[in-house]
């Protein structure tokens, strides 16, 4: 019995030194914790898509076409679904229409939004049945 208190009165000290320092540790911030705030601002800039595909029965191919008319695959959007899509990375703020294709059809249909900006942050509305966009 008096091993294990003796083991015990040893034991106990390094516990609470343990438990103190993991806990000064955790409260301090990190370099991640840092990139993590940079990265959170970042997302908070970036343009986003969020495309209303009202269209009756039709899966389309969103992209993205920029000035120079390079065309960004964004994704599908299911009929009667709503998705949002992130300006990639490589697609800097400027003029774009977005566009919506059958995939995979035998013949290329497409609706064309009317052109708008991006600029840092803006989200993008696109009701593809009345093609209106609405940028904010």
């Amino acid at each position: 019995m008096k091993m294990h208190r003796f083991a015990l009165r040893r034991v106990a000290p390094l516990v609470v030194a343990v438990l103190a320092s993991t806990a000064c540790a955790s409260s301090a911030p990190s370099d991640d914790t840092a990139m993590g705030m940079e990265g959170a601002q970042e997302q908070a800039e970036t343009s986003m898509f969020r495309v209303e595909n009202d269209t009756p029965e039709q899966t389309l191919e969103i992209m993205l076409r920029s000035e120079d008319g390079d065309r960004i695959p964004l994704g599908v959007v299911s009929s009667g679904d709503t998705e949002t899509f992130i300006l990639p990375p490589q697609a800097p703020p400027g003029e774009y229409e977005l566009i919506a294709a059958v995939p995979n059809a035998s013949t290329v249909e497409e609706i064309i939004s009317d052109a708008f900006t991006t600029t840092g942050g803006a989200t993008v509305n696109w009701y593809i049945r009345n093609n209106r966009i609405e940028v904010t």
